[in-house]
């Protein structure tokens, strides 16, 4: 029975959310009292239905789509034809929450263009000396934390022991963003991971998608490709039509082209021998 009323109930005109679970309870306690009130799938429902069950359920007496509104539910009306009574539940949600935040991969100042400086500024380890989800962290700290900080000579280190409280990484960048990473039960290589990644990182990219690997403020210097790209300029002062370039780009050479430009290289050097002699 509790299953088949927590999938949604259509109660004196309301529709009660799957989350309310102390309210369920005692509708199950009502509803065992008095089965013959219970509203089913295929009884037909009207808003004064069940007035004996909702004292506890709704606030006030009376309702309107103004109240429906304000507590984020959806107001049937029981007079139109297409809406019938059954298990249903809407649930208002933004679409902003469903989707990451779109994105440019980028580096603050071009920074590696010349000397790379690390975005990271400060860590804060926040751990409990005697919980036992901390102890991955405490093992960092014990073995690997001096290590790291020789390392990153640029990145401060903190160290926050608080009593009953779960392992915490906290990260500051010198853009001013920061990154809280809970590390709940996580192992000290894991810790290791994690503090090298905010090392290489420029800022908290949390919720953010990626468009691409790659990019560039300036696309392209000399432009986008037209067929003109890469061509001699004399072009621009020959006269058409024009028998050299109207060939074929790809055409071999014929045996009378190659035999007169043989015979035209044995003239020059004949030439070049005489004038030595000279």
């Amino acid at each position: 029975m509790y299953e088949d009323i927590c999938e949604g109930m259509v109660l004196h005109g309301e529709i009660i959310h799957q989350d309310d679970e102390a309210i369920l309870m005692r509708l199950i306690e009502k509803v065992t009292a008095k089965k013959s009130n219970l509203v089913t799938p295929s009884t037909t429902c009207q808003p004064n239905d069940l007035d004996e069950l909702t004292p506890e359920i709704l606030p006030s007496t009376s309702h309107d789509a103004d109240y429906y509104e304000h507590v984020g539910m959806c107001y049937p009306n029981a007079s139109d034809a297409s809406w019938k009574p059954g298990f249903k539940c809407v649930l208002n949600m933004s679409n902003s929450h469903l989707f990451l935040v779109p994105k440019f991969i980028k580096t603050p100042s071009q920074n590696g263009v010349g000397r790379y400086v690390c975005q990271l500024q400060r860590v804060v380890l926040k751990f409990c000396k005697s919980i036992g989800n901390c102890r991955g962290m405490r093992e960092f700290i014990e073995y690997d934390l001096v290590n790291y900080a020789k390392e990153n000579p640029g990145t401060v280190v903190y160290l926050k022991p608080r009593r009953h409280r779960g392992p915490v990484i906290c990260a500051e960048y010198l853009n001013g963003e920061k990154q809280t990473i809970f590390c709940h039960n996580f192992s000290r290589e894991e810790i290791g991971k994690w503090l090298n990644l905010v090392k290489t990182q420029s800022g908290n990219h949390d919720g953010t998608r990626l468009r691409k690997l790659w990019h560039t403020d300036y696309p392209s210097i000399q432009g986008p490709w037209t067929p003109y790209t890469f061509r001699d300029p004399n072009l621009n002062l020959v006269e058409f039509p024009n028998s050299d370039l109207s060939r074929p780009l790809n055409q071999p050479k014929t045996a009378t082209e190659e035999l007169l430009e043989i015979f035209k290289k044995q003239q020059v050097d004949s030439s070049l021998e005489n004038n030595r002699a000279e």
